[in-house]
């Protein structure tokens, strides 16, 4: 009797909560969205500790952006359009950010896509005056890879493919 009292309950809590937030479809879509999050967090989980070789990897989907971070502390993001406040680099503006990379030993890669040529020459150009030492250069008609370092020893390495419209930049990351 008890257990009939319980479900009978619990039959009207579900349809007062289904009645309260609108119609049957957008609880069902937003538990349908939870649900799906949830199931590609641990299927993205498993898949990266397997390619990884790690035994653990906390995964976190919110949107369209997916965050993995590592047992040792480096974390993968994708989908992220900020330029990250904790890069000693100078911001990039233009583009777009596809997936910032952070190894947990104090280094960032950033990938940045839809980038004009214009716009990357212009970076480039502050990115040379800002990492003058150590240089290592090569361009072509579409392509720009270049490595420096600055006065404190912090270096920078960005991969430019104007084919692609795309770069690449690797750098430090500030200490907390």
């Amino acid at each position: 009797m008890n257990k009939k009292i319980a479900v009978i309950l619990l039959i009207i809590f579900a349809f007062s909560l289904i009645a309260g937030c609108g119609s049957r479809k957008s609880v069902g879509e937003k538990l349908g969205e939870k649900l799906g999050e949830k199931l590609g967090e641990k299927l993205i989980e498993e898949a990266y500790k397997q390619a990884a070789g790690v035994k653990d990897a906390d995964v976190d989907v919110d949107g369209d952006i997916i965050s993995v971070k590592n047992e040792d502390g480096s974390r993968i993001v994708i989908g992220n359009t900020e330029w990250p406040d904790n890069i000693l680099l100078p911001e990039f503006k233009k583009g777009k950010i596809t997936s910032i990379i952070e190894d947990g030993k104090g280094e960032a890669m950033i990938t940045v896509e839809e980038v004009k040529q214009k716009d990357f020459e212009e970076y480039f150009e502050t990115i040379k005056k800002e990492f003058p030492e150590k240089i290592l250069e090569q361009q072509s008609e579409n392509y720009v890879f270049y490595q420096g370092n600055n006065s404190e020893g912090h270096s920078v390495l960005i991969q430019y493919s104007g084919d692609q419209n795309n770069f690449i930049i690797y750098g430090k990351l500030k200490k907390d």
